[in-house]
């Protein structure tokens, strides 16, 4: 990894985080814009998992060898990846019932809260590990992620 790559990860983070005050918008009509809020959900929930993926299985590990005393973030960061799909996908279905507006606003003003937070820890993380000195093997990608767990080759 590079700073280029740093910069398409937080372009990616960036991109997400414009896409939701959007949904906030569509949400905050009267009468809400359901097609519009359904349409840009499934649009996040198709962007989301390739992201989240991408990270899993390159960054991550990366990361956990240039910052080794990191490893225990990276895991709860891995978690985190597992519980932004799944509030992703209960907002998705309370759209898909037109449940009531001010409550879905709610529910993605949390989402986007949570999704800051995990995005500003992942840059703490990218910025620092940029920083780090090279390991003395290589800079080469481990194929052990965080917590030892097998990555595919």
């Amino acid at each position: 990894m590079n700073p280029d790559d740093l910069e398409w990860l937080l372009a990616e983070h960036e991109g997400l985080e414009e896409e939701l005050p959007a949904l906030l918008e569509a949400l905050g009509r009267d009468p809400p814009g359901w097609g519009e809020v359904r349409s840009r959900l499934d649009s996040i929930a198709l962007e989301l998992p390739i992201h989240l993926e991408v990270e899993e299985l390159v960054v991550f590990p990366w990361l956990g060898q240039r910052l080794p005393a990191a490893i225990g973030s990276l895991d709860g960061l891995l978690r985190e990846h597992h519980r932004l799909v799944e509030e992703l996908n209960e907002i998705r279905s309370l759209a898909a019932a037109e449940h009531p507006a001010a409550d879905l606003r709610e529910r993605v003003q949390h989402l986007i809260r949570n999704l800051r937070g995990h995005s500003r820890m992942e840059k703490d993380l990218l910025e620092r590990a940029l920083e780090a000195p090279l390991p003395a093997a290589s800079d080469s990608f481990p194929t052990r992620g965080p917590g030892g767990r097998s990555r595919p080759q």
